[in-house]
């Protein structure tokens, strides 16, 4: 291994997205760090042809799974074969400027203690504007959080590496031998909330998670998110009961556990119902009846 130049595993997923992955792909052709390997997860594209990726990019290593596995599933079997000293996770809707990659490289090696790090996040169509600067804690209570710095402009207020309580999965480092200590990604999450428990498992064994921004990646996500649907609705309010079980302790986790059941789904389910929404009012229910069913359920990934 290159001590200097240590080789970084860059990870991403497909879904019926192959076009904006090569997008991604071009600008990780670019990059000057070169001790890199490039693996990209099929999950399971069912609407178009995934082959053109790998035509296009003979370096990559595509993996097609055979079902959808979820951001976590699918990013595991990506981790599974992954070679390097350091997993390099990004969305496939992201580009990243030639030079990203050797100041967390460095920052990395330079700080043993750090176990996550995201760089900060900014929008491919709106240079000036932030959409990651790290994370506010996750209320004790509510069982949300926020972003920092989300949707302002960018005038160098988030320039100051800090702590931050987890990592973004829209970019993201994690130390190999990290990831032998803590495991992988919990996938029974499938989507929402699986960063947020991979980093209290990180955090658990004694590392740290950091947000720095003197390394900068671009989304193409918009300024004004989607509608939710009802799949997302459902994942949401699931896994946000799942995280609860599974990190919050004591008269802490009894209280925030009451506050969804009996206060955050009837509200979530009458919003819904009264806007007639009633497939979202549904995906509510399912929620809690899947929570309500798998209540001795805190399984780790299956990989």
């Amino acid at each position: 291994m290159n001590s200097e130049k240590p080789l970084v595993s860059i990870i991403t997923v497909n879904y019926n997205q192959a076009s904006l992955t090569c997008e991604l792909l071009q600008s990780l052709h670019k990059l000057t760090y070169k001790n890199t390997e490039i693996i990209v997860v099929d999950n399971a594209s069912n609407i178009e042809d995934p082959s053109v990726i790998e035509h296009q990019f003979s370096r990559v290593k595509l993996i097609r799974s055979p079902i959808n596995m979820g951001f976590a599933g699918a990013t595991n079997l990506g981790i599974s074969i992954a070679r390097g000293c350091y997993l390099f996770l990004i969305e496939n809707n992201a580009e990243v400027p030639e030079d990203f990659l050797e100041p967390l490289v460095t920052f990395l090696k330079e700080n043993p203690e750090a176990g996550m790090v995201s760089p900060k996040i900014k929008y491919a169509k709106q240079t000036d504007s932030i959409a990651f600067a790290g994370y506010t804690p996750m209320h004790k209570i509510k069982v949300i959080n926020h972003i920092i710095g989300f949707q302002t402009k960018d005038n160098g207020q988030h320039n100051t590496i800090i702590e931050t309580p987890y990592g973004h999965k829209g970019a993201m480092v994690v130390p190999s031998e990290i990831v032998k200590q803590v495991g992988l990604i919990p996938d029974i999450y499938f989507l929402n909330f699986e960063e947020f428990d991979w980093a209290e498992r990180i955090k658990e064994a004694g590392f740290k998670v950091f947000y720095y921004p003197n390394s900068q990646v671009y989304h193409k996500e918009p300024l004004v998110k989607e509608t939710q649907t009802p799949l997302m609705v459902y994942y949401e309010n699931r896994n946000q009961i799942l995280f609860t079980r599974r990190n919050y302790k004591g008269m802490q986790k009894v209280i925030a556990l009451f506050y969804l059941y009996h206060i955050n789904v009837p509200k979530q389910f009458f919003k819904h119902l009264f806007r007639g929404q009633f497939q979202k009012s549904l995906a509510i229910i399912k929620s809690v009846w899947w929570n309500l069913l798998n209540f001795n359920i805190y399984a780790k990934c299956t990989l």
